[in-house]
């Protein structure tokens, strides 16, 4: 990292060099880059969080469910060899001051309800060093802005924020073409293995009651109905549609709408920065 370009108290950002990697870690980078759509912009200029490691791309999952920001991009795997194509989700924050400050310092910042914050590199390297040293893997990974915390009891409607997660990582689009989990590319909503992590989520969110709105359990009965577990949909040879993709993307967002804007509890003397 460059401290003379990026002060911890500066007020000002220096203009960003696209593709830039400005801070380093095991199992993150963090690189200075536009939006797309906005090259050569001011108004395009952002940090990405870019996984270097699977443990790295699994944490960031979680840590952007915990800090309520699902501004994903899928970008070129940073290890990839010349010519590869291999992309990996990037987590998106604004090319600001206040995100300078978590990704490039440490700092943690816990959101308000219903706002989201960035989550700091060096909070999730903490994790995954106390998953390490756990000797557990993937299904127990946990991300907690304070080692005095509980786990992720603290983090409102897990459910919500994972579908919420789903929805903003993988694409609307239909490619040409059958999408395998080993493809350079497999962030699609084609994707029958996306498909499943859906339903096993929302079967989740009413087992747990976390989804007890009247008009929302009828809603997603009667999805599941169509493409939950044991439906055709699922294990014949039914190709995904756009209009199953947007039946799908409609019920997420109701219920983000109607469960979405819980924030964390956790009172000021639980937790030190």
């Amino acid at each position: 990292m460059n401290e003379r370009l990026f002060p911890r108290d500066t007020e000002t950002l220096p203009p960003i060099q696209p593709g830039e990697v400005v801070r380093q870690t095991p199992n993150f980078q963090i690189v200075t880059d536009y939006k797309l759509g906005l090259e050569g912009q001011k108004s395009g200029e952002r940090f990405f969080i870019e996984p270097l490691t699977r443990d790295g791309e699994i944490m960031l999952g979680k840590a952007a469910k915990a800090h309520n920001i699902y501004n994903f991009n899928l970008r070129p795997h940073p290890y990839n060899p010349p010519g590869g194509d291999v992309v990996v989700p990037a987590l998106q924050a604004d090319y600001i001051p206040t995100n300078a400050s978590p990704l490039l310092h440490g700092d943690i910042q816990i959101p308000e309800p219903g706002k989201g914050t960035i989550p700091s590199p060096d909070r999730m390297e903490a994790c995954l060093a106390q998953q390490a040293q756990s000797n557990t893997r993937y299904p127990h990974t946990v991300y907690t802005f304070a080692d005095n915390l509980l786990s992720e009891h603290r983090m409102p409607n897990p459910v919500t924020r994972d579908l919420r997660l789903l929805q903003a990582i993988y694409l609307d689009d239909i490619p040409d073409r059958i999408i395998h989990s080993p493809d350079d590319n497999p962030y699609y909503k084609v994707r029958k293995g996306f498909w499943i992590g859906v339903v096993h989520d929302l079967d989740q969110g009413l087992e747990t009651e976390e989804f007890t709105d009247p008009t929302i359990v009828e809603r997603i009965n009667s999805f599941l109905t169509t493409y939950g577990s044991g439906t055709g949909f699922l294990y014949a040879k039914h190709l995904t549609t756009q209009e199953d993709i947007i039946a799908l993307n409609g019920l997420i967002d109701k219920i983000w709408k109607t469960y979405g804007n819980e924030g964390i509890k956790i009172a000021s003397s639980e937790f030190k920065n």
